[in-house]
């Protein structure tokens, strides 16, 4: 609606005689009117665009250029001789150990593991050296098997006849990669 038909709209219900004049009938609609024409009047005038608090300054900033050195820098080490080890149980018959050594050169050699009270275990012997990291793996593991991956090489032997005879053995079961993440063809 424009204001022309809002203000003779309004002027037609103001000076209207032929209703009785109460004071309900014309306060609600003059109220009414008297708010719709101030809000038609405040969106037909132009918006005035607010001016920002702070002005910042326009400045050009020189990029400060660095260089790589010619070459890298090269940190020294030399290798700490080192040895320790602990062995515990809970008296329940899970026992579980741990020993590291390590020699002048670099040479970090080291064995860790468990046995459960039934007699399941898993002894792992490494050793770390310029030619990376190996491992051997000894176990009697439920659903192991003998395999080289990466840089380990299982040793795997039969399960303990308690574990068999229980029925706690794993079963066969696809890569966990192929459970997890079914292919997409």
């Amino acid at each position: 609606m424009t204001l022309a038909i809002l203000s003779s709209y309004c002027s037609e219900i103001l000076s209207s005689r032929s209703r009785a004049f109460s004071l309900k009938s014309t306060m609600i609609p003059g109220t009414f009117l008297l708010v719709l024409i101030a809000s038609t009047a405040a969106l037909a005038s132009p918006l005035q665009r607010a001016k920002p608090f702070v002005e910042v300054p326009q400045k050009i900033v020189k990029l400060i250029e660095f260089s790589t050195p010619s070459s890298p820098q090269v940190i020294e080490f030399v290798p700490n001789p080192y040895n320790f080890g602990y062995e515990f149980g809970d008296g329940q018959g899970m026992k579980q150990h741990r020993s590291e050594s390590a020699d002048d050169q670099g040479v970090v050699k080291g064995t860790y593991g468990y046995i459960d009270p039934l007699g399941v275990y898993r002894s792992v012997e490494y050793i770390a050296d310029s030619q990376g990291y190996r491992a051997v793996i000894k176990t009697n593991e439920p659903g192991a098997a003998a395999r080289d991956i990466a840089h380990g090489h299982y040793i795997v032997e039969a399960p303990p006849t308690a574990v068999v005879e229980q029925g706690l053995l794993y079963q066969k079961s696809k890569n966990i990669r192929e459970q997890a993440m079914p292919a997409i063809h």
